[in-house]
């Protein structure tokens, strides 16, 4: 069962605890947002308004990691996790974060290539 605690050659691990549906929060100083995104064997994928996100992530132990790709899909500036973007799409990010309970993930995204960095939340849902 994701995000349940299970024993493997007598060692505790949270076996598949990333994979399902999460919410991600974000606040910058445009406002505060909110998206989805699904972790699933490895692979990400989620959106917002106007944006849509997907990738890779790894998780091992509290540590979490993702290359994701937030591509653009409205007519006009938006604001996304990164704030206010406009309409240069696609945007790679790179995300590091830390568990912060089975169920919550501290992580911060950065733009490859520049930019400002966002810190978010993402709560599993499912």
């Amino acid at each position: 069962v994701a995000g349940r605690l299970c024993h493997n050659k007598g060692e505790s691990t949270l076996a598949n605890s990333i994979d399902g549906l999460w919410i991600v929060w974000y606040e910058h100083v445009q406002g505060d947002g909110r998206g989805v995104v699904v972790f699933n064997s490895g692979r990400l994928l989620g959106g917002e308004s106007a944006w849509f996100y997907e990738g890779t992530y790894r998780a091992e132990g509290g540590d979490f990691s993702a290359d994701a790709t937030l591509t653009h899909f409205g007519k006009s500036t938006s604001k996304s996790v990164l704030g206010t973007v406009p309409e240069q799409s696609p945007v790679r990010l790179e995300i590091s974060g830390r568990r912060t309970g089975v169920d919550t993930i501290e992580a911060r995204a950065e733009p490859n290539g520049g930019g400002k960095a966002t810190s978010f939340e993402l709560r599993r849902m499912v």
